[in-house]
């Protein structure tokens, strides 16, 4: 389920940077954090505008293909986007909707480490053996598709729709705020309330979004799932989810921390 979306704004000379702290919470090699596999999103941080939808089995490495950090056929990835971007713009704002960890498809890196050989699958961008990047490529053709239905146009960066199937899936969501809320234009539950590069260094931030990932899929659940849930309907919701050995609950309720405001938000 991919139930927390995380917010980052970085400079033509940040990639690196974004790269990095996107590794250190969403690898496919090491089981904490979250999944390395995910949707994301680039847009404009001035007029708020999707740019483009994907989805990655290795969100660092992704990152990495389409920032020119890691090689990348060119009609792979976005390098001559972001490239030509950075020529015109000072700032490029970019999302991630991330899942726990315990959902890790094994990816080339991840079998690299395994030992294992893994089969290329086509319409994929990225090698695997689990069957979640299917699931994934057809949430990502959704999207896209349910961007189509709401604006008009698919985002300008993205040339195809993806997941015909997927496509299907998003005749019956109707409108609702997932790109207003990747976008920063509307605050949300499921938004972290620290950027990927603040997460990265902040132990107890990423300790309080794990709890609070948990709260987000009992708000499923409890059939109160999607971006239209208020911040007082979301507590409701995390008063239920029992407290873990570090006492997460507690303390990020002690904080205030989910009433802090989301980074990069509009408003």
């Amino acid at each position: 389920m991919w139930l927390t979306i995380v917010r980052e704004v970085f400079a033509d000379d940040e990639r690196t940077a974004v790269r990095d702290a996107l590794e250190e919470i969403a690898s496919p090699l090491d089981s904490y954090g979250w999944s390395s596999a995910g949707l994301y999103s680039f847009w404009d941080s001035v007029s708020r505008e999707v740019l483009y939808l994907g989805m990655a089995i290795d969100l660092p490495n992704r990152f990495g293909q389409h920032t020119g950090l890691v090689g990348c056929p060119k009609q792979g990835c976005k390098r001559a986007e972001i490239d030509g971007w950075f020529k015109r713009h000072d700032m490029l704002g970019y999302s991630v909707m991330l899942q726990t960890s315990n959902i890790q498809p094994v990816g080339r890196r991840r079998a690299q480490v395994l030992g294992i050989k893994l089969k290329a699958r086509e319409g994929l961008q990225d090698d695997f053996l689990d069957p979640l990047p299917g699931e994934l490529a057809d949430f990502e053709g959704r999207i896209i598709e349910h961007h189509r239905l709401n604006v008009g146009v698919r985002p300008p960066w993205n040339a195809v729709g993806g997941s015909t199937f997927g496509a299907a899936q998003a005749q019956g969501i109707g409108e609702d705020d997932l790109f207003r809320v990747l976008t920063g234009v509307k605050d949300s539950p499921l938004v972290a309330r620290r950027s990927i590069r603040e997460l990265a260094h902040d132990d107890t931030a990423m300790t309080y979004e794990e709890h609070l990932h948990t709260a987000r899929i009992h708000s499923v659940m409890y059939g109160r799932p999607g971006t239209s849930l208020g911040i007082a309907e979301f507590q409701a919701v995390l008063e239920q989810v029992p407290d873990g050995p570090l006492e997460a609950g507690a303390r990020l309720k002690a904080a205030g921390y989910l009433t802090q405001p989301a980074p990069f938000s509009a408003s």
